[in-house]
């Protein structure tokens, strides 16, 4: 929701949609990590140690998002379609690394 938003607000003040997803996609992990930290997985481990991990994930679905999201606009899609499917293209893929690898405090 975080990226959506910011996305929304920096497309209305003029940016281009390639940028205004860019840096949702950045607000909206910032705001994903602090969520999945304290109540998806309720961690107690250091963020030193876990942050570095989740950027990691991270990098992935921004490639992910970033490669979907401009080829669907590349193919004449609207920005809100392709935003659509980048999203739902990554939102699992991300849950399952944090899953399996973030949060995994058995590592």
């Amino acid at each position: 929701m975080a990226h959506w938003i910011s996305m929304y607000i920096f497309i209305q003040l003029g940016a281009n949609a390639l940028i205004a997803t860019f840096f949702g996609y950045l607000i909206g992990l910032l705001t994903n990590y602090f969520f999945q930290y304290h109540f998806v997985f309720k961690s107690s481990a250091p963020h030193y140690f876990l942050f570095p991990r989740y950027l990691a994930g991270a990098v992935l679905g921004g490639v992910t998002n970033y490669g979907v999201f401009k080829a669907l606009l590349e193919y004449g899609n609207e920005t809100l379609f392709a935003q659509v499917i980048a999203t739902a293209s990554v939102t699992f893929v991300n849950y399952l690394i944090c899953r399996r690898y973030v949060f995994n405090e058995k590592d």
